[in-house]
């Protein structure tokens, strides 16, 4: 499993649509407490997805996944902060362990990472977790804190442009830094709001990220040739 965070907003869902797309067989899973945002997005079901999940105990993660346009299959998350901060306070410590024994590729998208959170027993059960953080102080200082309290599973991910570069970032603040992924408008709105997936698999982002994902993946991964559209 890997779990994708933030500590304040960076880009973390995108990134996290980006990476699963760039997988082999991945699975994304929306676990952010602040609601979930794919449902509504691509047009899909409420269920199955994270609350179907969590009941089903003896279930496979696949089986509660909806596909998204390219072939991305999707756990989606509560839209209700309310509803989604319940659910996880209460199952997330019971999904951390069969999310990492899925026997696939997970990716989770647990939104901002708080102390409080209740999407954490993910991020200590993941295998990679990547915080993605603009490269600007008031980020990176705080998004430093939340990696090194996670262990050395954990690295920043530079989102964007700003004055610190990636080497400079890990010299100063002692962290490890998986890579920098650029802004790129365009590829983000076409992933909101539908698009052409070739021009996606094309775009700056879409070619970082794979870069990334063939870095940090916990096992081979390979390109896939759509992502979302």
């Amino acid at each position: 499993m890997i779990a994708v965070g933030s500590v304040r907003a960076a880009g973390a869902t995108t990134l996290s649509l980006v990476l699963a797309a760039c997988l082999d067989d991945a699975v994304l899973v929306e676990a952010d407490p602040d609601g979930g945002v794919l449902a509504l997005r691509y047009g899909l079901g409420r269920d199955p997805g994270l609350a179907t999940l969590a009941a089903d105990r003896t279930g496979a993660v696949a089986d509660h996944a909806q596909l998204l346009s390219g072939g991305l299959r999707a756990v989606v998350g509560p839209e209700s902060p309310e509803r989604a901060t319940q659910l996880l306070a209460v199952a997330a410590a019971d999904l951390a362990p069969r999310l990492g024994g899925a026997g696939k590729s997970v990716v989770a998208d647990i939104g901002r990472l708080g102390t409080a959170s209740p999407a954490l027993p993910l991020a200590r059960a993941a295998e990679v977790v990547l915080v993605a953080a603009r490269p600007r102080a008031d980020h990176l200082l705080a998004a430093a804190e939340r990696v090194a309290g996670l262990g050395p599973a954990a690295a920043l991910v530079l989102v964007g442009p700003g004055p610190y570069r990636p080497g400079e970032v890990a010299t100063q603040l002692g962290v490890r830094v998986a890579g920098a992924v650029p802004d790129d408008p365009r590829a983000a709105a076409a992933l909101a709001d539908g698009g052409n997936a070739a021009r996606l698999a094309r775009s700056a982002l879409v070619r970082a990220v794979r870069a990334l994902a063939a870095d940090v993946a916990p096992v081979p991964a390979h390109a896939r040739s759509e992502v979302p559209a």
